[in-house]
């Protein structure tokens, strides 16, 4: 499981990368344009950042539990770090077929669709292998994600600017790192 486990954290390491990028970008922009930076934009790059950090330590947890795993236990594994690397390019990305969108709203607007369909399947596909491995439990680790899925899901329907920003679900992702993971185990 070790190698699996340098494998899964190369994936989520290009997807923490691939957000800070975003959020560099989103700066770098705004101070070249003077152009106000959108604020839904920026809390959903928060929001993947934090969600990175607690599956990076919720793997770290899970990998001294498992021993091996099926092909499609590995692909059910592999989709939340490819899940949020597929947001953060959804959110950062500042060309939109080779020239830039009139604003960000416009273009968080048009992939409004396809943000929230992967957002929801990433905590979805996470509860379905549990469901599978028979290690899906009344707690956190099913309270959170269906909450997370369920603020996923309202996303369809919300399509103010406010409702965008959804500080929820980063409180959301906040409290079930710090509630579910206090600490951190560093190997010595």
């Amino acid at each position: 499981m070790d190698a699996l486990w340098w494998f899964y954290t190369i994936v989520l390491g290009a997807a923490f990368a691939q957000i800070a990028m975003g959020m560099a970008v989103q700066w770098k922009i705004r101070a070249a344009t003077a152009e106000p930076i959108f604020l839904p934009t920026m809390l959903w790059l928060g929001f993947l950042l934090i969600l990175t950090i607690q599956v990076w330590i919720a793997v770290g947890f899970y990998q001294r539990t498992v021993t091996s795993m099926s092909i499609f236990s590995l692909l059910a594994f592999l989709w939340v770090p490819m899940g949020i690397m597929v947001l953060s390019v959804f959110l950062a990305e500042p060309t939109w077929n080779g020239s830039a969108p009139t604003s960000d709203e416009q273009r968080f607007t048009r992939l409004r669709r396809p943000f929230f369909t992967v957002l929801a399947s990433i905590p979805l596909v996470n509860l379905v292998h549990e469901i599978a491995l028979g290690s899906a439990g009344m707690d956190a680790d099913l309270l959170f994600p269906v909450l997370l899925a369920a603020g996923a899901i309202l996303g369809f329907f919300l399509r103010t600017r406010k409702a965008d920003a959804n500080l929820v679900m980063l409180v959301i992702i906040c409290v079930y790192l710090v509630s579910s993971y206090g600490t951190v185990a560093i190997p010595t």
